[in-house]
């Protein structure tokens, strides 16, 4: 059980964290936000209109689960889905 690494998502109110456990840094840090309720990370444009922001979480708590559950999907399909086979998942 020690050699086994585990998916570490870490949601913020702020940054969404994307990793495995014992390593030091996340692998990817990017805001906790859509655009236009589809684009999340890197996909949302360097200059975006405001009113087409949404955050799916508030005060430290998931406010909108569809959305939450995009931002989930983007991680795995964007930093996990090639190695996933290798990690366990809680």
């Amino acid at each position: 059980m020690a050699d086994e690494t585990a998916v570490v998502i870490d949601c913020g109110s702020l940054y969404t964290r994307v990793g495995f456990s014992g390593e030091e840094e996340p692998g990817a840090v990017f805001r906790t936000m859509l655009y236009n309720q589809t684009q999340v990370g890197d996909q949302i444009p360097e200059t975006y209109d405001d009113v087409n922001i949404s955050f799916p979480m508030e005060a430290g708590k998931v406010s909108n689960w569809d959305q939450i559950e995009l931002i989930w999907k983007y991680c795995f399909s964007k930093y996990i889905a090639n190695d996933a086979c290798c990690y366990i998942f809680y």
